[in-house]
């Protein structure tokens, strides 16, 4: 991403509202669309440095997202674009707090006892006060390598991060850059594309479709690797969220 994209994310505050982070959803998709055309993601398809990190997270399962509409958006997406890498819906993820991101070898230094009970009594301090929070799913946005849905929360996520981010410095514990957004990973474009025009008018032609909302109860506590692959995930607690 440019200068640009990385100045807008790191503009997101708690009291984002959704109108704001649209604008960022649509920038991010503007700076990519030319280079999805040329396919100058192409460069780096075989850049492996994803597929062995692991982290130490707080996640939205979205496997309650029982959304046809957005099924039938891959179903398309998969007939068009075959070769593509595509996450499975029981993957459906969005993480909302990251505390750690390492390497697979570096699990035992960095990821040490200490670390995850400090990272889990600042997540216990936090959730139990606070309430559940419905979130939209509703648009695509891109990258020019990631095809993503648009999530909106009415900056329930980034207050979220925000609390935690509090606690965690009361317990003197440092934690990795977080995302700012609420989205979900859909696809990985990780072969040349059939067809550039076709991909661009797919995700055009859908910018704003709804593809369904639901009700957040609870939040998982995790370490799991950067797809959240059941194989290389382990849930260590999940947490109610208050409900009125």
């Amino acid at each position: 991403m440019n200068k640009k994209i990385i100045s807008l994310l790191s503009s997101i505050k708690n009291n984002t509202s959704d109108d704001q982070l649209q604008k960022i959803y649509d920038e991010i998709y503007a700076d990519a669309k030319p280079k999805i055309l040329k396919q100058e993601f192409l460069k780096s398809i075989h850049d492996t440095k994803y597929e062995a990190m692991r982290g130490l997270a707080l996640l939205i399962d979205f496997s309650e997202l029982n959304s046809k509409v957005l099924q039938s958006f891959i179903n398309e997406l998969q007939q068009n674009e075959p070769a593509q890498t595509y996450n499975k819906f029981q993957n459906y993820h969005h993480t909302c707090f990251i505390f750690r991101f390492f390497d697979k070898a570096q699990m035992d230094t960095v990821l040490t006892p200490e670390i995850v009970e400090k990272c889990q009594l600042a997540v216990e301090k936090v959730i139990k006060n606070f309430p559940a929070f419905p979130i939209k799913i509703q648009g695509v946005t891109s990258t020019n390598n990631t095809l993503m849905a648009q999530g909106y929360s009415h900056g329930a996520i980034a207050e979220l991060r925000k609390r935690i981010i509090e606690e965690l410095q009361k317990l003197d514990v440092s934690v990795s850059k977080q995302s700012q957004l609420n989205h979900i990973s859909l696809m990985r474009m990780t072969a040349p594309l059939t067809s550039s025009k076709k991909m661009v008018e797919t995700i055009d032609n859908n910018r704003a479709t709804l593809f369904g909302e639901f009700m957040v109860k609870s939040l998982k506590f995790v370490v799991n690797n950067y797809f959240n692959e059941p194989e290389h995930s382990v849930v260590l607690a999940e947490y109610p969220l208050v409900e009125s």
